[in-house]
This record gives structure tokens, C-alpha cells and sequence, in this order.
């Protein structure tokens, strides 16, 4: 009778995996986590996309004083309720005409930026060899700004602080030169504007940070919000 004999070794190729397979197996696992976290978060972002669409489609659209305040005492909820936004003490600014609910001034300097680049270009001999360039490049990086605004305002006959509204965006009244690289970019909005003020009515109240679109009805308005989510969540995508 023949015995076969088998000898065991210490060597490491014959004993499974070596360090190169390790890590790309860690590499692989720290990847496939990764993705799974990022569509966990790709998902809720655009679970609260979708909340925040069927919120803005549900919400009343209002056009009278009686609804407006009946709402408000109700506990109405979210609504787009259009009205003529006053500020009760306008500010004034030398580069603006008439009185003012807001301005803004941001103040720029111009930066100069140096990339560098490096790395080795091999030639059809295969000499390789080394190189070195840089790209110079400016931007206008805002380094201060300035703000005044009023400090009440009325919308419906009713008065709250300032704090209360937001705005989207205000009117650019253009960008002036003040020194060497220095330059200075200015927006403002006049005291009285008609519009729609996108809110949640309760408590006999609106809420803070009610967001109100200047010249815009609140079917527009309704319509532009909608289109802004979908468009957000696309770039973040």
C-alpha cells in the first residue's frame, strides 16, 4: 500500500490571500459603503423634495384681508397670500433712489491665485521626464458686507418686525470701482412692494422667515417654487 505524504509550508502565496488582495478587498468594502450611505442620502434628500412639493401644492391661496386674518386665526397652515409689502421706516442710501425696505452693499477684492502642476511626460524613447508649470488665475472674493434695512413692516394692515420676511433675491443696482482690486456690489429693494408672501398662518400670526416674491401672483409663485425644488435637486444630484 502506497502513502501519499503532504507537507504543509509556511509560504505565504500558498496559505490564501496576500497584503495587494487584502487591501483591495478592504478598498472594495470601504466603496461598497460608500455607495450605500450616498444612496441612503440621495433618498432622503429626495424624500424631503417630494414632502416639500406636495407641501407648496397644498397650500391655500389667499386675496383678501377677511381670508387672510381668518386664517391666521384658524391655524391655517402654509399659504401664498398676496398683498402689498410696506416697510413702516424705510432707510435711505446716497446710491439708491427713494426710500428703501433693504440694501446691501458686498465688498470685493480681487485675488490673485497660482496653481501648480506637476508631473513626468515620458517621450517615444521612454526617457521620462519631469515637469513643472503654473496657471495664474483672479477671483473677486467678498472680504465684508454691509446691510441696512427697516426695522417694521405692514402687510395686510398688520405689523411685524422685519425678521419676519425674506427675501429670494434683491435688485442689483451694479458694481462700482473703490481702489486698487477693490470694488464694491450693491443691491437694494424699494419700501413698498406688491406680491406673494409664502407663509404658515397661526397663532394669529405668520411665521419667521416668510418668504415674499415681489410682482409675482400666488399661481406664479406656487409654480416658481415647485420648479425651484425639482431644479434643486437636480444640481444636488
Amino acid at each position: 500500500m502506497m502513502h501519499r505524504r503532504i507537507c504543509l509550508t509556511d509560504d505565504p502565496d500558498s496559505s490564501g490571500m496576500n497584503g495587494e488582495d487584502m487591501g483591495i478587498l478592504f478598498a472594495t468594502i470601504a466603496f461598497a459603503i460608500m455607495v450605500f450611505n450616498g444612496m441612503r442620502i440621495l433618498t432622503r434628500i429626495d424624500n424631503f423634495k417630494t414632502d416639500k412639493r406636495a407641501e407648496i401644492r397644498k397650500a391655500l391661496e389667499i386675496n383678501s384681508d377677511e381670508q387672510f386674518f381668518y386664517g391666521m386665526r384658524t391655524n391655517a397652515g402654509k399659504a401664498l397670500v398676496y398683498g402689498t409689502l410696506c416697510a413702516v421706516d424705510p432707510v435711505k442710501v446716497f446710491w439708491a433712489p427713494g426710500d428703501l425696505m433693504i440694501w446691501k452693499v458686498e465688498v470685493k477684492k480681487r485675488t490673485k491665485h497660482v496653481q501648480v502642476n506637476e508631473g513626468v511626460d515620458i517621450d517615444v524613447n521612454g526617457h521620462r521626464r519631469p515637469y513643472r508649470n503654473e496657471t495664474v488665475y483672479y477671483t473677486w472674493d467678498t472680504v465684508s458686507t454691509k446691510i441696512g434695512h427697516a426695522n417694521e413692516v405692514t402687510f395686510r394692515g398688520e405689523l411685524y418686525p422685519f425678521e419676519k420676511i425674506s427675501f429670494t433675491a434683491l435688485n442689483p443696482y451694479g458694481s462700482v470701482n473703490t481702489g486698487i482690486d477693490m470694488m464694491e456690489e450693491r443691491y437694494a429693494l424699494p419700501a413698498k412692494m406688491t406680491g406673494t408672501l409664502y407663509t404658515t398662518l397661526g397663532d394669529n400670526t405668520i411665521s419667521y422667515g416668510s418668504q415674499f416674491m415681489p410682482g409675482t401672483e400666488p399661481s406664479r409663485a406656487r409654480e416658481g417654487m415647485i420648479q425651484g425644488q425639482k431644479l434643486f435637486g437636480c444640481l444636488f444630484y
